[in-house]
């Protein structure tokens, strides 16, 4: 059995601002690779942070809050760089 990995890199996603919308994204990176894999061991490896804790982005950008939601997709970043 031949398990080499093709990919070097395992692509990171923070999802979670939405978690509807994290998870029709996923959906359509595995649905946009299919034309191009034979196996299931053919597809991008991922990981998915859903973090539904970052604070909302539209009411910071609006003025409508004052709660960043900057540091908490900074915190969400590394945690993906720690997960490889």
């Amino acid at each position: 059995m031949n398990t080499t990995n093709r990919f070097k890199e395992i692509v990171g996603i923070i999802g979670g601002m939405g978690p509807d919308a994290t998870n029709y994204f996923t959906q359509l990176l595995v649905s946009h690779c299919q034309p191009y894999t034979k196996k299931d061991q053919d597809h991008i490896p991922f990981f998915v942070y859903n973090n539904p804790q970052i604070p909302d982005r539209s009411e910071f950008i609006l003025g409508q809050s004052i709660e960043r939601p900057i540091p908490e997709l900074i915190r969400s970043g590394k945690l993906l760089i720690k997960m490889g």
